[in-house]
């Protein structure tokens, strides 16, 4: 069975590159920023509630804390490292690809839809954002309880349900180019 997990990782998870997809598909289908951006951070909420593989997988049998970048161990910093190349991979090609009228709509909705881990799990920033109450109270109350990160030996199935997602949204992408 898979553990429906507050345990977080240090680290951009889900995989920004899942996130970011998802972004891009919300982007496309509301034209509107302020909406795509709301609907972006929505949508980061739901897709943690989809069993995924990310660092935290590696964590499940340790109690949460926020990590300093001096916790990170090699495979987290090659794991980070992996889905930051492949987010900017996705980034630049749809801002090439897409038409420049769905530009402002589809970067809102990124934004939106990497917010809660660009605030919660970025070792340079987060330890101070926790302090502000408000979104301490956000990260624990709502972060972090959707989380549903499957544990490291069911890596494959908790990768799946992020790829095909992703190769989806960049089939969706490629076909409505401008």
């Amino acid at each position: 069975a898979y553990s429906k997990s507050p345990v977080r990782f240090g680290g951009i998870v889900m995989l920004a590159v899942g996130h970011t997809a998802i972004g891009i598909a919300i982007g496309l289908a509301v034209p509107e920023p302020v909406a795509a951006f709301g609907l972006g951070v929505f949508s980061h909420h739901l897709a943690d509630t989809v069993p995924h593989f990310d660092p935290g997988s590696f964590l499940l049998d340790k109690p949460w804390h926020p990590r300093s970048t001096k916790e990170y161990t090699a495979r987290d910093w090659i794991f980070v490292s992996i889905d930051a190349v492949l987010t900017l991979g996705l980034l630049i090609g749809a801002f090439v690809i897409l038409p420049v009228e769905r530009r402002l709509a589809v970067g809102a909705a990124i934004l939106g839809a990497l917010l809660p881990d660009l605030v919660h799990n970025i070792p340079f920033w987060s330890p101070g954002l926790r302090k502000i109450t408000w979104i301490r109270g956000w990260q624990d109350h709502i972060h972090r309880r959707f989380q549903i990160t499957v544990p490291a030996r069911h890596w494959l199935f908790g990768s799946a349900t992020q790829v095909v997602p992703i190769g989806l949204v960049v089939w969706y992408m490629l076909s409505v180019r401008g």
